[in-house]
């Protein structure tokens, strides 16, 4: 397996470590036996912030974001792989109208990339911004992202690109900017 892991925890009855992953542009959550063999991908979907298993093991508490919800306190029922929200700090979100932006997706000698693209209502042309995350060693995911509906609610288009260098596309993809950095 070639993840960027997130974070991770041991299950309450120590028979496995659960493992949230950056999965290109959202997130993952494998359970790995500690006798070894194969991980079990028990949730992909949101992006994950924390990982915090419950007490009887059946479920982990996080923070997860979509492209139209901030962060909001959830529950991922580790047999069924539901997500469930248990506390939206901002419910004042659901008056809003935001974008659910699509994933675009181009090839660099290195690898198939994602950008997250936003775009406004209306016929085109519109006004591009690209918002680069920072790092190189960043990600852009598809949690919810503040900015970005700011700018496509008044009319621009807006492109947040990955590139050569950022996490969750694995260890050779990550490293390509050693002693590259800035080489096309």
């Amino acid at each position: 397996a070639d993840p960027t892991v997130a974070d991770l925890t041991w299950t309450p009855d120590g028979r496995a470590l659960l493992v949230s992953i950056t999965d290109r542009t959202r997130s993952a959550i494998w359970r790995v036996p500690t006798k070894g063999g194969s991980h079990e991908v028990v949730y992909q979907g949101e992006v994950l912030r924390g990982l915090v298993p419950t007490p009887d093991g059946r479920s982990v508490l996080v923070r997860a974001s979509d492209p139209t919800h901030p962060f909001r306190l959830a529950r991922i029922d580790l047999k069924s792989g539901k997500l469930s929200t248990i506390y939206d700090p901002n419910p004042q979100v659901a008056d809003w109208k935001p974008r659910t932006p699509r994933i675009f997706t181009w090839d660099s000698p290195e690898a198939s990339i994602e950008g997250v693209l936003y775009t406004p209502d209306g016929k085109g042309p519109h006004k591009l911004l690209v918002m680069p995350h920072g790092g190189p060693d960043g990600v852009t995911t598809t949690a919810f992202d503040s900015w970005a509906q700011f700018f496509v609610a008044r009319g621009y288009a807006v492109l947040r690109p990955n590139y050569r260098g950022g996490i969750g596309y694995g260890r050779d993809f990550y490293s390509a900017n050693r002693g590259r950095l800035g080489a096309i």
